[in-house]
């Protein structure tokens, strides 16, 4: 991994003298680039240097997991062989800043939250990883009694009562 980061860090001057000249997409594409390798780097990080139980590093590794999918959409649009106008520019960066948001930590604040068959106690972090319908597929990030990551439906009126979630969220769930 040493190699890659002197590679990334040499990739990194090099586009910094570039990156006055560039295009708009071209920027916003090795934006979306260094995130998921800074995403990859404290992945790999955490899962070397932390000692966690399983069920929370698979939680961490399907988080990471799903914002690396969210950058590979935004990648896959720019993929497409066509002129990027200033509305589809505006467009995918609002995808790209969204990103963070969807992605976000929620708070349990009622005295538990169910998630399959577990109650998991207030304090803990959730994180919602999908919208569909009027029910969010949630998943526990913490510590956990499985080697699995703790995860559930949960309709939005019990997601907005007894966590940190606002139905304003719901907006970045948007595809």
């Amino acid at each position: 991994m040493p190699e890659v980061k002197i590679k990334f860090s040499n990739a990194t001057g090099f586009y910094r003298q570039l990156e006055p000249r560039l295009p708009e997409e071209l920027r916003i594409l090795a934006q979306i680039y260094a995130a998921k390798f800074q995403l990859f780097e404290g992945m790999t990080g955490v899962m070397k240097n932390l000692r966690i139980d399983s069920g929370f590093k698979a939680a961490i590794l399907k988080s990471s997991m799903l914002v690396m999918a969210l950058y590979n959409q935004v990648i896959d649009q720019f993929r497409e062989d066509r002129p990027f106008g200033a509305n589809e520019l505006e467009r995918l960066k609002s995808q790209v800043s969204n990103i963070p948001r969807r992605t976000q930590k929620y708070t349990i604040t009622a005295k538990y939250l169910k998630l399959g068959d577990d109650k998991v106690p207030a304090g803990q972090q959730i994180m919602v990883l999908e919208v569909s319908g009027k029910r969010a597929h949630v998943m526990l990030m913490g510590p956990s009694m499985d080697n699995n990551p703790i995860e559930g439906q949960v309709s939005l009126r019990d997601l907005e009562k007894r966590t940190s979630w606002k139905k304003e969220n719901l907006q970045f769930y948007n595809r």
